[in-house]
C-alpha cells in the first residue's frame, strides 16, 4: 500500500517538474534563445523558474563567461549553435528580476509561460529602471529626520520618517517603509488591490521574512 502511494507521489512530482523545465525551456526559447542555448543553459543548472529567482545578475554573466570560455577551449570540437545576443540576455535578466519579485510576493513560480507578451515588457522596463536606480543612489543622499528629543512632535517626525523610508530601497527593491507597515501576513485581498504604482504594491505584498526581510528589517 505505502508502496503504491509512494510511487504514485513520485510520478506526480516528477510529472509536475517535467512539465516546469518544459514551461521554462519554452520561456527561454520565447525570449529569443535558440534551441541548442537553451539546452546548454538547462545543462548548467537554469532549469526552472524558481531555481532562476535564487539566482543573482552575476550568476548569469558567470554562466554566459563559463560556456564561452568552454566552447573556446573545445575549439572545432565544440558542439551546437550557441550564442547569447544581446536582446535576449537582456530579458533573461529582466526574467530573473521578475522571478525574484514572485518569491518575495510570495507568487507561484511553477508557470514560466506567463512571461510572455505584455509581461516581458513590463518586466524589461522594471528591470531597467533597477538599474538606473542603482547608478543614481551612489550618486544621490537623502536627508534623515533629525533626532526624536521631544515626543510632542511624534507625529511630525513620524512623517518625515515615513517619507524618508519611502526614498531608500533595500533588499526587496522596494521602498523600506514595506517593513514597517500595518499588516505582517499578506492575503489574496492585498495582491488583488488596485494599486496606484507598482511600489505601493510592493510596499503591501512583500513577505516580511526571507532573506531580504533579515536584511531590510536589520
Amino acid at each position: 500500500m505505502w508502496a503504491f502511494i509512494f510511487g504514485r507521489f513520485y510520478h506526480l512530482y516528477n510529472y509536475s517538474t517535467m512539465a516546469q523545465q518544459n514551461a521554462f525551456n519554452q520561456a527561454l526559447t520565447c525570449i529569443g534563445f535558440n534551441v541548442d542555448t537553451t539546452e546548454r543553459m538547462v545543462d548548467e543548472g537554469f532549469d526552472t523558474l524558481e531555481t532562476l529567482s535564487e539566482l543573482e545578475e552575476s550568476d548569469i554573466d558567470n554562466m554566459i563567461k563559463n560556456v564561452r570560455e568552454t566552447r573556446r577551449a573545445q575549439g572545432a570540437n565544440a558542439q551546437g549553435d550557441i550564442s547569447f545576443p544581446f536582446l535576449p540576455t537582456k530579458r533573461l535578466k529582466a526574467m530573473r528580476f521578475w522571478a525574484a519579485e514572485l518569491r518575495r510576493t510570495g507568487r507561484p513560480l511553477n508557470n514560466a509561460g506567463l512571461f510572455a507578451g505584455a509581461t516581458i515588457q513590463t518586466a524589461v522596463a522594471r528591470y531597467a529602471l533597477d538599474v538606473l536606480r542603482s547608478e543614481l543612489v551612489e550618486e544621490e543622499t537623502f536627508d534623515k529626520p533629525k533626532e526624536l528629543s521631544d515626543l510632542m512632535k511624534w507625529e511630525t517626525f513620524w512623517e518625515q520618517w515615513k517619507t524618508y523610508m519611502g526614498r531608500i530601497r533595500g533588499a526587496a527593491k522596494c521602498p523600506l517603509s514595506y517593513v514597517f507597515r500595518e499588516h505582517a501576513q499578506v492575503d489574496p485581498a492585498h495582491h488583488a488591490f488596485p494599486y496606484t504604482d507598482h511600489d505601493s504594491r510592493l510596499i503591501a505584498t512583500t513577505e516580511l521574512q526571507g532573506p531580504w526581510y533579515e536584511v531590510d528589517n536589520h
